[in-house]
């Protein structure tokens, strides 16, 4: 009852699976394009979505910029989910991100991973004068770029999609941070991801108990 209480507290609940449409889906694709670094192959340098083109500006092994001709789109990846001994730095990384997770979900920040997530913020923001249109990530990545918004004065617009809570951000309030979810999802279901202006989008799906299905950003997409 407390789970279901801190789940659907400010929420609006949808009865349905996530039907995203403008920048509520580039967030998630974008999202999704995050997680496309293998070995040392790098995100693809032009992207397509639904006929609107992007083209990226830079990218390291944790984060990616794409851009068009007026706005920035910054996109944070969650946990590699590429366990691939034949991809150079796979496992490495892989490891990395379950330790950067177990930090967070225990309640400490990874204060590594958190200042490289800013650090990747600052570096874009030296490289173009254009504005940040939003920062998004699903899952760490999602926690990552909470961090991101409120680190540099909650200017930008942030949708983060079945993330988990920041410790030190639990009351901090934003009206421009958008948090969707999945009803089930253990990772976001954890420690709740909040926001006081019922910005929190949650879907009702198959989902009853939780169930890691339920955390695929395949979902929004």
């Amino acid at each position: 009852v407390k789970i279901y209480t801190e789940l659907t507290h400010r929420s609006i609940i949808k009865n349905s699976k996530p039907l995203l449409d403008g920048l509520e889906y580039i967030s998630a694709f974008i999202s999704d394009k995050a997680y496309d670094w293998i070995g040392n192959k790098r995100r693809n340098d032009t992207i397509n979505i639904k006929g609107k083109i992007l083209t990226k500006l830079y990218d390291d092994e944790h984060a990616v910029c794409y851009q068009d001709d007026k706005f920035l789109y910054i996109g944070y990846r969650g946990t590699e989910p590429r366990f691939n001994i034949t991809a150079k730095g796979s496992i490495e990384r892989t490891i990395n991100d379950l330790l950067t997770d177990a930090e967070a979900a225990l309640g400490s920040v990874p204060k590594t991973r958190t200042d490289a997530a800013v650090a990747f913020y600052k570096k874009i923001k030296s490289m173009s004068n254009k504005a940040v249109k939003v920062i998004t990530g699903h899952s760490l990545g999602g926690y990552l770029a909470k961090h991101v918004h409120f680190k540099t004065g909650k200017k930008n617009k942030t949708i983060i999609f079945n993330a988990f809570e920041h410790p030190n951000q639990k009351n901090q309030r934003s009206n421009k941070l958008i948090v969707h979810r999945i009803f089930g999802d253990p990772i976001s279901t954890w420690s709740g991801v909040s926001t006081p202006f019922r910005n929190i989008h949650l879907y009702k799906m198959q989902y009853l108990f939780p169930h890691i299905g339920a955390h695929s950003l395949d979902l929004f997409l």
